[in-house]
């Protein structure tokens, strides 16, 4: 009798270069971010729906950044559960 090795190795898949060029870019962005939070670290003042305080402007990078990531999720989460219901 022949025994299969096929059957007896585990198949290794190859992660898609999609996901690879996602991961990237996401990191570049990270980077770019942090680097340009860094070089404009001065006071600016913030005005929003009549609220005015004096903030750096890390902090205004940082809690955009922070919103903008929980507005593309939720819409992200919207797209694929209509795209599952086709």
């Amino acid at each position: 009798m022949k025994e299969n090795n096929e059957t007896h190795q585990p198949k290794l898949h190859r992660p898609r270069r999609a996901a690879d060029f996602g991961l990237m870019g996401l990191g570049a962005a990270v980077i770019l971010l942090v680097w340009f939070a860094v070089a404009n670290s001065t006071d600016v003042t913030i005005s929003f729906w009549g609220y005015h305080n004096q903030t750096k402007v890390i902090t205004v990078i940082v809690l955009s950044a922070a919103l903008g990531g929980v507005v593309g999720f939720v819409l992200g989460r919207r797209s694929k559960k209509r795209q599952q219901k086709d």
